[in-house]
């Protein structure tokens, strides 16, 4: 974006919700722009939807601890979620029905607590604070077995 300094920026939207941030990952915009996913501001352990061009939010979940890394899928519907608890919980999120189902609890991932995730294709990589990295595949929505040795402790 480019502007000069007598230039006025004014948003399309404003969200009208508050989110929590603690994590470069913790709150993704939808495909289209039009909804904002995150952490809800009020209870860390729980997931805000809203959608920004009309105001409308809801709130699902209840992780263990709070929630450190989103990552979204809007083709699928798929919302996964690591938290403080070493825990990915998977989601299909229906963003016209405002309704969510719990599809899984993979529990320990053996990452210690899963900081980062990063989506490359169709796989999304998940790390924490032990050299490793676990990756889920989209397409087959499981987790792929064993892990990743890295070289870097804090992921």
């Amino acid at each position: 974006m480019q502007q000069t300094s007598s230039q006025v920026v004014s948003p399309f939207y404003t969200s009208s919700s508050q989110f929590g941030v603690e994590f470069e990952n913790n709150f993704v915009f939808t495909d289209d722009g039009r909804h904002l996913i995150g952490v809800d501001a009020g209870d860390s352990k729980r997931v805000r939807v809203e959608d920004i061009t009309t105001g409308s939010s809801f709130s699902f979940g209840n992780h263990g601890h709070f929630i450190c890394t989103l990552i979204f899928d809007q083709d699928s519907g798929t919302l996964l979620a690591g938290d403080y608890n070493k825990h990915l919980v998977q989601y299909d999120l229906d963003l016209v029905n405002k309704k969510f189902r719990q599809v899984r609890d993979f529990g320990d991932l053996g990452v210690l607590y899963v900081y980062f995730s990063f989506r490359f294709m169709q796989y999304v990589f998940f790390g924490g604070d032990n050299y490793k990295l676990k990756v889920f595949d989209l397409s087959s929505k499981e987790m792929l077995p064993g892990h990743i040795q890295t070289g870097v402790e804090y992921i």
